[in-house]
């Protein structure tokens, strides 16, 4: 049950590096969507393919997969706060990159693969760290309210990033919005090179990354609720926040709408993911947390089988501002739950194991973009649907995930 938290809503700000990672955040955040509602559709217009674009998000969440972990240990052996500078720097680069090939008309689509590649890989080695450090910013007492700020802070960006994306689209093209994002990472790392707290070292740098990454899975495995927490992360990521990757298709080729309605499209999930997230803020989560997850899994599922028997555009929009306020609840529940019930000295490797989760959406992604080419976007859609709440109640029945 949530109650109104008064005067708590914000305690987290009390914490001045906190604030200034938050700054951070919401510039980075700004970048990601805009960079990933431009690098769609630009993906759309090269291809035409919705294969294409889950292909090119497979290029980009598979190498984060396999960076993440690695992220983690780094995270629990070294300073944070560099390891998340420097992958934002290299970051803006690449965007840069991109921005400068869109400009001179000299993009091709084998290049927005190579950079794909390389996003996923410095994004993977971003956001361990990134999630790990708030529990050094704030404490144990402020971590619930931080993770679920820094998630309305987020998803607000989602709300922002394809409002921009769309102006930009409008007025200077594509290549404005992939300026922008280069800019994005550069404000964020500025903001990190203001934090003054130093995290301590949590795992011994006297043994091989590999025995470190090892000892962390080990730990998860013996953890009924770690490891239940973990797999409802894998369906989501796998099965449902797929979606997204189809969704200049879907926009296109079932409703009919052009690059700037796309946006304004996903801005509709953007905004539900806001009041998502920012519902947590304003009220005590502390209780339910592991019925409300579940909820929040199974709701995304149901609301694909309904996006795929529509093609009402308010009723999609509707739909998909539904699925935002989903998605945003169940990140900060899963992330909360993890981050309360892991042994500090494997906070960073947990977190970056939840983190790769992630990295699977490309995995599904790729699957369900060659699942539309055969048999459509809607079917496709009604599968994904299918799935996530199959698995989800079967989760819920056989975890500890009920009593979290």
């Amino acid at each position: 049950m949530l109650r109104v938290r008064a005067g708590r809503s914000f305690s987290s700000l009390a914490h001045t590096d906190f604030r200034r990672l938050i700054v951070g955040s919401a510039s980075t955040g700004i970048a990601n969507w805009v960079q990933q509602v431009a690098k769609g559709w630009l993906v759309f217009e090269l291809t035409d393919s919705p294969l294409q674009l889950g292909l090119v998000m497979f290029a980009q969440g598979f190498p984060m997969f396999l960076s993440a972990p690695i992220a983690g240990a780094l995270a629990d052996r070294f300073e944070q706060r560099m390891i998340i500078w420097t992958s934002q720097a290299l970051m803006s680069a690449v965007g840069l990159t991109l921005a400068l090939l869109v400009l001179f008309d000299a993009v091709v689509i084998w290049q927005v693969y190579v950079l794909a590649v390389l996003s996923g890989i410095l994004f993977g080695i971003n956001g361990p760290p990134r999630q790990a450090i708030i529990y050094d910013l704030v404490g144990r007492a402020d971590l619930p309210n931080a993770i679920a700020l820094n998630s309305m802070v987020q998803n607000s960006s989602r709300i922002f990033g394809p409002m921009l994306g769309a102006v930009l689209f409008a007025t200077v093209g594509l290549e404005g919005a992939f300026f922008l994002q280069a800019a994005g990472y550069l404000v964020g790392m500025i903001t990190i090179l203001m934090i003054q707290t130093r995290t301590p070292k949590r795992a011994s740098s006297a043994v091989s990354i590999f025995r470190n990454l090892n000892e962390g899975l080990a730990y998860v495995r013996l953890d009924r609720l770690l490891s239940a927490l973990v797999l409802i992360a894998v369906v989501n990521a796998a099965m449902a926040w797929p979606y997204l990757s189809l969704m200049p298709a879907f926009a296109g080729d079932v409703l009919g709408l052009d690059d700037s309605g796309f946006a304004l499209l996903i801005t509709g999930g953007g905004a539900g993911a806001f009041i998502g997230a920012a519902g947590l803020v304003v009220f005590d989560q502390s209780r339910n947390r592991g019925h409300i997850l579940v909820a929040t899994v199974l709701g995304m599922g149901l609301g694909l089988m309904a996006m795929a028997m529509t093609d009402i555009l308010p009723l999609i929009v509707l739909l998909v501002f539904g699925m935002g306020l989903a998605s945003a609840i169940q990140q900060v529940m899963n992330n909360t739950l993890i981050q309360l019930n892991v042994a500090d000295q494997y906070r960073g490797r947990v977190t970056a194991l939840y983190f790769q989760t992630w990295g699977l959406t490309p995995f599904g992604g790729l699957a369900m973009g060659a699942l539309a080419e055969g048999i459509g976007l809607q079917p496709a859609f009604l599968v994904m649907g299918v799935v996530t709440a199959i698995v989800t109640l079967w989760l819920y029945v056989v975890t500890p995930l009920k009593e979290a």
